[in-house]
């Protein structure tokens, strides 16, 4: 799909030329830059030096108006200074004035026009290489795998793939790239440029293919439906990458670990893992990430910033992710089914947990006891009888704890909170596994059972009292004691 094909011209005016409905954003820039905002006659075959007189010669007086669209990207001729021979839209410098205003018919008139699909060029050798396109006809070809190009450019890039070469490095982390552009879009990630800016929103991009790809976010329009779910989207690249959720398809490949995935961006992202690499700095407190979006929420902890709202709670939070997740708790929705118990959870992570409990795994390990955990979070508080220390304190009888919820469950004797309700006989608790132990009062579960003689009971503390019972020798094989 050619750039900016699908973007249209709406609620924003020119002052050459009115804009047409329907008229692209592209199309309507070439047909304006070359028309007289005078006598509004599109004199497309004019070089710029006639171009100008004609229109002096229309208003009487020289214009300091632009000579074209006030669209972005107009051309104003008052800028113009061929004495320092520099560009006023690219401040592109040129050695010679003839040079100079050869390039600017790149910026205002397109005379050299294709006759197959109308779209016009400013040198006669652009609409040459154009050309090749409706030919099908391509050149320069690769000795190595006899690939064929348009473009002389495009197979010196190409080459570089099979020599390897990347000449264009970055002063600042060393890496290379095999074009110029590859490494300007680079060096923004250490800048933090973002010189695109969306007319609508005013979100900025470091990218213009990216500011491209979000003005269609306000156009609304999703021109590529899934033929599996029949979901919308706006590119066609975002429904191929979709459409592999429903094929399993993974092509990109890790060439350390044989992993797949089904994008590109999630491969070199997992690549990472492997070399360490963490090209994204936090300016504040130089903590480095693998990932752009890992800084965008670190940066959040910073300013303390919480973009997304919960429209019924009021709620916020650092990630989308997260309110995601907090919105199934006003549905009710549960989408992560266990397969051997049928128990159905809110985020997969929690799924992932449960499954532990039918395998038995318990991956997280203490080194210093080698006993195992089913999540990292136990094994952290774990760690803390270790070290013996206490970090959590009471802010009202200086008590310290080593857990934080040690600590919570204590404030309650001073607050005399008693959240854990049972449902029926209301009877409250400070603590959830007390509510959990009353429960079993009303249902007669008794989960835990003693391995010597069978008895069960509901809570492990009258088991340990219990198996104490096995332990205590019989009164009738005690000696008595000497007289």
């Amino acid at each position: 799909m050619p750039r900016g094909s699908n973007m249209q011209v709406s609620g924003r005016g020119c002052r050459t030329l009115p804009v047409e409905a329907g008229e692209s954003v592209i199309s309507h820039r070439i047909k304006s830059r070359g028309t007289c905002p005078g006598c509004k006659q599109y004199l497309p075959e004019l070089k710029l030096g006639p171009f100008i007189k004609h229109r002096q010669q229309c208003k009487g007086e020289i214009s300091q108006r632009a000579v074209s669209c006030s669209l972005p990207g107009r051309y104003d001729d008052s800028r113009l200074s061929t004495k320092k021979k520099l560009c006023p839209f690219c401040a592109k410098v040129f050695g010679q004035t003839g040079h100079l205003k050869t390039h600017l018919l790149i910026h205002t008139s397109k005379p050299h026009g294709c006759s197959q699909c109308n779209k016009w060029f400013a040198q006669k050798d652009d609409l040459a290489r154009h050309l090749l396109v409706h030919t099908g006809e391509r050149p320069f070809e690769c000795q190595q795998c006899n690939k064929c190009f348009v473009l002389k450019h495009s197979l010196t890039i190409h080459q570089r793939l099979h020599s390897g070469e990347k000449p264009y490095k970055c002063g600042q982390c060393n890496k290379c790239f095999v074009q110029r552009g590859d490494l300007t879009k680079h060096k923004r990630t250490h800048t933090g440029e973002k010189p695109y800016e969306c007319s609508q929103c005013h979100d900025r991009f470091a990218q213009r293919s990216n500011l491209l790809k979000h003005e269609l976010v306000h156009t609304f329009v999703k021109a590529y439906e899934c033929r599996y779910c029949h979901k919308g989207f706006a590119r066609r690249c975002n429904l191929a990458v979709h459409e592999r959720i429903h094929t399993g398809e993974k092509p990109f490949k890790c060439k350390q670990c044989d992993k797949c995935f089904t994008q590109k961006i999630t491969m070199t992202a997992h690549e990472r893992t492997h070399t360490g690499e963490r090209p994204y700095e936090c300016k504040q407190c130089h903590k480095r990430f693998m990932k752009n979006c890992s800084l965008k929420r670190h940066k959040r902890t910073h300013t303390g910033e919480k973009p997304f709202k919960c429209k019924q709670c009021d709620r916020c939070f650092t990630q989308k992710s997260s309110l995601v997740v907090h919105l199934r708790l006003h549905t009710g929705e549960k989408p992560f089914k266990c397969k051997q118990c049928d128990k159905c959870f809110i985020q997969n992570s929690a799924l992932v947990i449960h499954k532990r409990l039918h395998s038995g795994e318990r991956p997280f390990k203490c080194k210093q006891c080698d006993k195992c955990f089913v999540q990292a979070g136990d094994l952290t508080k774990h760690r803390l009888i270790h070290t013996s220390a206490k970090p959590y304190k009471c802010s009202k009888c200086d008590k310290r704890f080593k857990k934080k919820d040690y600590l919570k469950n204590h404030e309650r004797i001073h607050t005399g909170v008693k959240p854990y309700e049972c449902k029926r006989c209301n009877k409250a608790f400070t603590q959830k596994s007390h509510l959990t132990t009353h429960s079993r009062t009303h249902t007669g579960e008794k989960p835990y059972k003693c391995k010597q003689c069978s008895k069960a009971f509901t809570n492990n503390r009258n088991l340990k009292l219990h198996m104490l019972k096995h332990r205590e020798k019989p009164l009738s094989s005690v000696e008595p004691a000497p007289v």
